[in-house]
């Protein structure tokens, strides 16, 4: 039986142990700067969800300003 991961462990696991080695912590750290930057880019939502755009935009600004603290 497979154990149930939590968001972390997924992550994680991802990270330390994909077949693609290293390469796949570049792979997810863009993919994560590239959707935060259509996030912040986008207008107002349409349709029905259940996430507020003011906070998932406010998550993305975090991702981005994260990634750049890093760089500097």
């Amino acid at each position: 039986m497979t154990k149930h991961q939590t968001n972390v462990e997924l992550v994680t696991h991802m990270m330390e142990f994909s077949e693609a080695g290293a390469l796949m912590q570049a792979f997810i750290i863009e993919a994560i700067h590239n959707y935060s930057q259509q996030t912040l880019a986008a207008e107002i939502w349409t349709g029905n969800s259940f996430i507020n755009q003011d906070a998932w935009k406010l998550c993305a600004k975090e991702c981005l300003d994260s990634i750049e603290k890093r760089s500097t």
